[in-house]
């Protein structure tokens, strides 16, 4: 019957022991996706306008402010019964907010001139030393 072979699976797909067969599906969906996001990778950044680049170049910066907006939605915005409707629209409210802060960074960066420490630190002591 089906709840038997649904508890015989679950023996070894449970998410809470790390079962052989949980491991073998992540490599097998990690090198599936892994593929098909190198494999079509210029049509990706095409189609979102180079938006996922940006927050995959900025993942540190991106899961900080992450959390913070979450955070913030959580406490002071969501209520404590949602629909599906609410909820996308908290959800894509959390998104614009995500990309619009991680723009401002990236135009802070490019404001502050090179994303290389050493050149940076070049640019500061060649200030320091013709004052």
């Amino acid at each position: 019957t089906w709840g038997r072979l649904n508890y015989d699976i679950w023996v070894y797909a449970d998410k809470w022991t790390m079962g052989p067969l949980r491991i073998a599906l992540f490599a097998f969906w990690f090198a599936t996706l892994f593929w098909l996001v190198r494999r079509y990778e210029r049509q990706i950044n095409s189609f979102t306008k180079g938006l996922l680049e940006l927050l995959g170049r900025n993942s540190l910066f991106v899961y900080t402010v992450h959390a913070f907006i979450v955070f913030v939605l959580r406490m002071y915005f969501i209520p404590l019964k949602t629909n599906f409707w609410q909820n996308f629209l908290i959800t894509t409210a959390g998104m614009a907010v995500l990309i619009f802060v991680t723009l401002l960074y990236k135009k802070f960066q490019v404001w502050l001139g090179s994303n290389d420490p050493y050149t940076r630190l070049k640019l500061v002591f060649k200030d320091v030393s013709s004052s």
